[in-house]
């Protein structure tokens, strides 16, 4: 199965700047093409990694990520850390002891930076919305958040988050959570979480960053990943495009 060929649409219905996700969203971008396509660009990170379980034998290196973690957290000798989310009362508590215990020392500056600085290349940024899987969305969330300091030449107008985890504040180094700012995510999102991820609380803390009444989310029903199943990757296509028509649709109503 081979995504549908770009150039037999002359105008892409959106363009999205995607931050760390390339050969596994290939199906997805195959059932958006079928009707008026989604025009994605890849950027990856700058810290070379080892690869990921069930990353390495299907895809050839090197690998990258956007900021370092404790090597405990992200795989150790091949499995990931399983959180206690049963024991744990909320998404908000779960990220704190993950902050605690893993991230006391990450710096998302120089990925932010790194983000900016690719837009900068892009011609007045024709970048109508930003899509980020894993710490790339965490990435994006922050310089969602981050509107003062003006990293996004123009503010997207839509979000995808892929098995998201939450912002992380530079100074002092800490999660942006629900339970500890005001500030949200107040444009068309989708989160994509996948019901057997060890993350998935960090997505849903992600999710309740976000305004609810656009923040949108499918289950994959998989682990932290981005599915090729039919049926998988037909529903995040769907809540890929009805995040996209739904821009689409405020944006016509305010002009």
């Amino acid at each position: 199965m081979a995504p549908a060929p770009m150039q037999m649409f002359d105008i892409p219905f959106a363009t999205v700047f995607c931050l760390q996700l390339t050969l596994p969203s290939a199906p997805v971008t195959y059932h958006l093409n079928k009707t008026e396509p989604i025009d994605f660009h890849f950027v990856n990170g700058h810290v070379e990694t080892p690869a990921a379980p069930g990353i390495a034998g299907n895809y050839e290196g090197p690998f990258y990520r956007f900021f370092n973690m404790d090597e405990t957290f992200s795989y150790g000798d091949g499995v990931v850390v399983k959180w206690p989310r049963d024991s744990v009362p909320s998404p908000e508590e779960q990220m704190r002891e993950m902050q605690d215990r893993f991230l006391k020392d990450v710096d998302t500056s120089p990925a932010c930076d790194l983000v900016k600085a690719v837009l900068e290349k892009e011609d007045a940024n024709p970048f109508d919305g930003i899509l980020g899987f894993s710490e790339g969305a965490s990435i994006a969330a922050r310089l969602l958040l981050d509107a003062s300091d003006e990293r996004l030449k123009r503010r997207p107008k839509f979000a995808i988050f892929l098995c998201g985890i939450p912002p992380i504040e530079a100074e002092p180094v800490g999660m942006l959570l629900a339970d500890n700012t005001s500030r949200r995510i107040d444009l068309p999102t989708a989160h994509i979480t996948g019901s057997k991820d060890v993350f998935l609380p960090a997505g849903m803390a992600l999710h309740n960053l976000c305004q609810k009444e656009s923040a949108a989310r499918f289950d994959h029903g998989g682990g932290h990943t981005v599915p090729w199943g039919l049926k998988q990757t037909q529903g995040i296509a769907r809540a890929i495009r009805a995040t996209v028509e739904r821009w689409k649709t405020d944006d016509s109503a305010l002009s």
